[in-house]
């Protein structure tokens, strides 16, 4: 499964309610330690930047996956969630 799916396996796994960057980090590394993890640290810290990186270089933005609510919080679109659902029974992303 690619990273991109993971974040998106991940932040569906948040439900709908609003979430913070380091909420959606902290997410992903307990959904997958080994993809997330700080490398040397795996097991013990997740690895902010390679998510965010993955977060905003992978298009979840752009594509309307989720969108920005305030200064520091975010959601997921149901838009976001009709592709995370898509792409669980396919085993793929959809997007």
């Amino acid at each position: 499964m690619s990273k991109r799916v993971k974040l998106l396996m991940a932040i569906y796994g948040m439900g709908s309610r609003p979430f913070t960057l380091a909420e959606m980090c902290v997410a992903a590394w307990e959904s997958d330690r080994a993809a997330w993890g700080m490398q040397g640290y795996e097991m013990q810290y997740p690895d902010n930047k390679r998510i965010e990186v993955t977060f905003y270089g992978q298009g979840f933005v752009a594509r309307g996956i989720v969108r920005k609510l305030d200064e520091s919080r975010w959601t997921m679109t149901e838009e976001g969630a009709n592709i995370a659902r898509k792409s669980m029974e396919r085993n793929q992303c959809s997007f």
